[in-house]
Parts: C-alpha cells; sequence; structure tokens
C-alpha cells in the first residue's frame, strides 16, 4: 500500500512540477507588451530613432489579469559617443498617462527627471518608463503618441527625439464602433 501511495504523490508533485514550467512559460509570452531602442549621442546634432511602437493586440491572457495596462517602453542603452561630459535630462511631449521611471542610477532626479551627474564619453545608462493605460484608453486605436525628448540639462540643447506610440490595432474607432469586432 505505502508503494503505491508514493507512487501516487510522485506523480502528482510531477503533473505539479510540469504544470508551473508550462505555466511559467505561457506567462512570460503572455507579457510582452513592451517596446525597447537603441540611443547613440553623438556630435551630430539631435539623434533620430525611429518610431517606437507598442500594440496591446497581442496581450495575453495572464498579462490581461495580473499587469492590465501596463506598457514598458526601455533603453538597451543611452551610450554617450561625444568627446563631453553631458548632464542628461528626459522629457515627455504627451503627459497624458502616468509613467514611472525606471532608472537605476543613484543619481537620478525622480522629480526633475535628470541625471544629477555627468555621463562620461562612452559611458552608457538605460532608461525604462512603464505607461499605465486606463481601463477605458486600452481599447482606442491610437492610446498615447508622443515622443522622449533627451535633452542636455545645461545648455538644454535637444540631443535625441524617440517618438513613441502606443496603440491597440483591434481597436475601436468612434466612428463605427463595430469596426474591429469580428
Amino acid at each position: 500500500m505505502d508503494k503505491r501511495k508514493n507512487r501516487v504523490i510522485g506523480t502528482v508533485l510531477a503533473l505539479l512540477s510540469l504544470s508551473l514550467v508550462l505555466g511559467a512559460g505561457y506567462y512570460k509570452s503572455s507579457v510582452n507588451e513592451s517596446g525597447s531602442f537603441n540611443l547613440s549621442l553623438s556630435q551630430q546634432g539631435t539623434a533620430k530613432i525611429k518610431p517606437v511602437t507598442v500594440d496591446l493586440k497581442g496581450e495575453g491572457f495572464l498579462k490581461k489579469i495580473i499587469q492590465p495596462g501596463l506598457i514598458q517602453v526601455s533603453t538597451h542603452g543611452i551610450v554617450n559617443k561625444t568627446k563631453k561630459d553631458i548632464t542628461l535630462q528626459f522629457e515627455l511631449t504627451d503627459n497624458s498617462l502616468p509613467v514611472m521611471w525606471n532608472i537605476t542610477d543613484k543619481a537620478w532626479d525622480e522629480k526633475n527627471h535628470v541625471l544629477a551627474r555627468s555621463l562620461k564619453p562612452g559611458e552608457q545608462i538605460a532608461v525604462g518608463m512603464l505607461f499605465n493605460v486606463p481601463k477605458e484608453l486600452r481599447s482606442n486605436p491610437v492610446i498615447y503618441k508622443g515622443n522622449l525628448k533627451v535633452l542636455d540639462y545645461n545648455s538644454k540643447e535637444q540631443l535625441a527625439d524617440v517618438p513613441i506610440d502606443l496603440i491597440n490595432s483591434n481597436g475601436v474607432t468612434s466612428d463605427n464602433k463595430d469596426c474591429c469586432n469580428p
């Protein structure tokens, strides 16, 4: 009887383990509402970056339950390729959505969106923004259309301009509320 009981317990534990592994994989694949970009600051004026577009169309079931409306836009790194130290300031042109900034540098000034130290030539920093989209906006075709401006804090010179578009290609327009439903 003990062998049978141990076999049942072993089978149940194996199935639970397998379920956890598959569930974690499914969760990871369903949590993909993010966009990213690389940025090199150079001597040649304002860096132009192709738009970062994030589409809520592919939002997975678990993402809708666990992190509804949270969209991350981040850099793989902002690199100072100039020959001078730069104090960076970040500015969003559209402030219609709440945004949490994610910059782990100890010199980050959250209130003014300034890296309160100089970024040396060759040095890089990662910048992340977590947009919180209210429920009533999530079904709009265009949720957010703005730009991230990267400025030299001291001279106010614009160093980069990154267009950010948050969309829902399954979204409903106000002209035709049944436009996108099957």
